[in-house]
């Protein structure tokens, strides 16, 4: 009777320790963790939510950007910094870094069509004749061309004619303090042009004036000839000219030009100059 009681008190010893070294109890102090249920596999394989057995949804995450619980929100716009914390001044002008020009606009041939064909209709204006003993005054009729080498080069072509006279004196002939010209004065034109469309376009020329021309002597300052001969000198020949102006452009065919030109004379061993102020009426194609 005692073996056997020895018997089965052995062997419900020997089933506790196999049950505790299966499932090891929790240490003292720690909460039991909750079993979850077991997931319906019917529910799970329909994936509706909510269903029973499904586990919960995670909750929502808060934005990053967004401010902490209790904590303001930030002000806008923000405060200006303070004064130790500053920008830095900007660079002076003179260090600045220079921008880029703009490029230069193409300067072509005067002229409606850009052919540089100018004609001068009518040019009309004074002359003055300035001689050794006297000065001649009288008027200047011209009518001349100019083709366009380039945007501010030309060649320039005029016929005019000059007649000038003086006061008579008592002692001398009519036609002694008297000039009178015809003459071509070929010329070559430089025009200080900076833009397709300018209105005022000075300019400078330079040539030589050739035909026939007749000098008083009491213009050139020599003594009256006997009675019976003629009180002038008619010579033929070039003279040296320059001169200078400027073109006044309203529109690309119709303009006026203002021109001063002079021109240098050696007569019987005598110099003459000839002052001429014109306008004409242009026309440029």
């Amino acid at each position: 009777m005692r073996s056997a009681t020895c018997r089965t008190a052995a062997a419900v010893a020997v089933a506790l320790a196999c049950g505790a070294w299966r499932a090891p109890l929790p240490a003292a102090g720690t909460p039991a963790e909750p079993v979850a249920p077991a997931a319906d596999e019917s529910s799970s394989a329909s994936g509706g939510a909510g269903a029973p057995g499904e586990p919960p949804l995670p909750p929502p995450q808060p934005s990053p950007e967004a401010p902490a619980p209790g904590e303001p929100a930030a002000p806008w716009p923000p405060p200006p910094a303070p004064y130790w914390q500053a920008a830095p001044p900007a660079a002076p002008y003179w260090l600045a870094p220079a921008t880029a020009a703009p490029p230069p606009v193409a300067v072509r041939k005067a002229g409606f069509f850009h052919r540089g064909l100018n004609i001068d209709l009518l040019a009309l204006g004074s002359s003055q004749a300035l001689g050794a003993r006297d000065t001649a005054a009288g008027i200047m009729v011209g009518h001349g061309m100019e083709i366009d080498l380039g945007p501010r080069w030309a060649v320039r072509l005029t016929l005019q004619i000059a007649a000038a006279g003086g006061a008579a004196r008592a002692d001398e002939d009519s036609d002694a303090g008297t000039f009178v010209g015809a003459y071509l004065a070929p010329a070559v034109v430089y025009r200080f042009r900076h833009a397709d469309r300018q209105h005022w376009i000075p300019f400078v020329s330079a040539g030589a004036d050739l035909g026939t021309y007749s000098f008083g002597r009491g213009l050139l300052g020599l003594p009256a000839a006997p009675a019976g001969h003629g009180q002038d000198f008619v010579r033929s020949g070039p003279a040296p000219s320059v001169g200078g102006g400027i073109l006044f452009s309203p529109t690309r065919i119709i303009g006026l030009r203002f021109a001063i030109d002079y021109a240098y004379f050696y007569v019987a061993h005598t110099s003459l100059h000839l002052l001429s102020e014109t306008i004409a009426l242009r026309v440029s194609f």
